[in-house]
């Protein structure tokens, strides 16, 4: 789980969107690779480690005027919604700040959700204190 941990910190992607309302507040998860296989080994292995996800990977050409064909491709997967951010972390316990700090920014906005509190007390009787993990850190006087 370490590789997957190492990967997710640094080549997968997490941003809100804005989906039905006027902020962004539903998170999306994203990997992309030039290796089919790769990407596909990646989503098997998140699948048999215990991320209960749907989808699947995408072939996704884009026009690229550097490229000796004009365009590049890649494979990319996607996971969507509260449970499988929740689910995600819970599993990979990611470790750059960038993720974490865009989880506490999901937190802030999401925390009065019934359906996100729902999600996370049903996680901490599972013995997985999940708000604890990602508290904000003591404030650090700089000079």
């Amino acid at each position: 789980m370490s590789f997957i941990r190492g990967l997710f910190d640094t080549d997968f992607g997490f941003c809100l969107s804005k989906r039905y309302r006027n902020y962004p507040y539903y998170p999306q998860i994203a990997f992309s690779s030039k290796s089919q296989s790769f990407t596909r080994e990646i989503w098997e292995a998140l699948k048999i480690s215990g991320l209960n996800f749907k989808g699947k990977i995408y072939k996704i050409t884009d026009k690229d005027k550097r490229a000796k064909a004009g365009f590049t491709v890649k494979y990319s997967f996607y996971l969507y919604g509260n449970k499988y951010l929740v689910d995600a972390f819970r599993l990979i316990k990611p470790r750059h700040p960038k993720h974490i700090n865009k989880f506490r920014e999901w937190f802030k906005i999401n925390k009065e959700n019934p359906r996100v509190k729902k999600l996370l007390d049903s996680i901490a009787r599972a013995g997985f204190e999940f708000a604890d993990s990602y508290e904000e850190p003591p404030a650090t006087s700089r000079l």
